[in-house]
């Protein structure tokens, strides 16, 4: 998953390097870094949690 989420990111700099005045690829990376960061979070909890818990043990977490 790193990979890919690395080599898209790339490319939408890319895309927003070639056109600035495009907002989409820009908000296309914020996306897909904030579902990275979602995932890379959630991999952090123990599968034995509920979801009501998932959210308290994260806010004990931070």
């Amino acid at each position: 998953m790193c990979c890919e989420y690395e080599r898209g990111l790339q490319v939408l700099k890319e895309c927003h390097r070639q056109r600035p005045k495009l907002v989409i690829p820009v908000l296309q990376a914020a996306k897909l870094c904030y579902e990275h960061l979602h995932k890379e979070v959630n991999d952090q909890i123990p599968p034995k949690f509920s979801n009501f818990s998932k959210y308290i043990y994260l806010i004990e977490l931070y």
